[in-house]
């Protein structure tokens, strides 16, 4: 029962906290969580103060509602929710567990923090994704690498998963994105021109490459390059339209250093070498082995592998 009418109601009936928000949008199938993360830092580089949520969060609740690129202490999303859950007696519908998270981001953001960005990750799809609330025309939207996940919902055709995560696009929203697939173009390209006054821009990694000159520190994975990227010309779009002022090179390319969770995250156990990385369907399985032999040449890793029943194994 995916649908958005659902988190309307419940966001109209907590006074629309969303609409008092600047929002970057991000919808994908891979990278959005990395994007996400680059993108905050960076707008958070320039002195602005940043909400970022993801999804889904890897050690903790508390991942999924981060201020200044930290999660809210155990004690603060606490406080916070045991605030925000009698608001919700009355409400039109019951809300799902998902629902609740990204109501109670949205207020925390707008009602308590008062930030200067909000940068949100949709967690499934994008069309009827509870995010998709956000519908002011000033929403900066992003488009990931769209490739087959949750094919059970979103449909087995490229064309068709396009259209679902193109759908967090509305009038007048502006949307950036890689080059990619033809099929995938097509249908956002379409999407976009039914969408009134809706723009996008697309172009490929290496023209990036090309305007990006300051360089990439050391270790940063192949897929984070690319990532990271496509954060850089969010933000350099965000500072441009909103006349923020650039911070130094140094402080840019500091953004790279970052750690993800679970994305080729490298820790220490017992002597051992331990990479840790999140990839679940063959794009993102591809980008992560790539990645791999790039940063370990030669190596021939033990590697122990687990997927939720339903994803493509083999």
């Amino acid at each position: 029962d995916i649908t958005l009418g659902r988190t309307e109601r419940l966001m109209a009936h907590l006074g629309d906290p969303q609409k008092k928000l600047r929002i970057i949008h991000v919808a994908g199938t891979s990278g959005k969580t990395s994007t996400i993360n680059y993108i905050a830092a960076l707008l958070h580089a320039t002195g602005k103060k940043v909400g970022h949520t993801v999804s889904p969060h890897v050690a903790g609740l508390n991942e999924r509602v981060q201020i200044n690129c930290q999660p809210l202490s155990e004690k603060q999303f606490c406080a916070y929710m045991s605030e925000f859950l009698p608001k919700l007696e009355g409400a039109p519908d019951i809300p799902t567990w998902f629902e609740v998270l990204i109501a109670f981001t949205f207020w925390v953001f707008a009602e308590k923090e008062a930030v200067d960005y909000a940068v949100m990750e949709t967690g499934l799809g994008g069309l009827q994704d509870s995010t998709n609330v956000a519908a002011r025309a000033d929403k900066l939207c992003v488009l990931t690498d769209i490739g087959f996940d949750h094919m059970h919902i979103l449909g087995d055709r490229l064309g068709a998963i396009a259209h679902q995560k193109a759908g967090i696009i509305h009038e007048n929203n502006v949307a950036l994105m890689y080059e990619q697939d033809e099929e995938v173009l097509r249908v956002v390209r379409y999407w976009v021109s039914q969408q009134e006054g809706a723009e996008l821009y697309t172009f490929a990694q290496s023209k990036l490459e090309e305007v990006y000159k300051d360089g990439f520190v050391d270790g940063l994975p192949l897929y984070q390059k690319r990532n990271w990227l496509l954060a850089w010309a969010v933000y350099r779009f965000v500072c441009r339209r909103d006349s923020i002022r650039m911070p130094s090179a140094e402080a840019v390319r500091n953004t790279q250093k970052m750690t993800v969770p679970g994305r080729m995250e490298v820790v220490e156990i017992e002597g051992k070498q331990i990479v840790l990385d999140g990839a679940h369907n063959e794009q993102k399985v591809t980008a992560m082995a790539e990645s791999f032999r790039a940063k370990f040449p030669g190596v021939k890793p033990v590697v122990l592998m687990a997927l939720k029943e339903g994803k493509e194994l083999k």
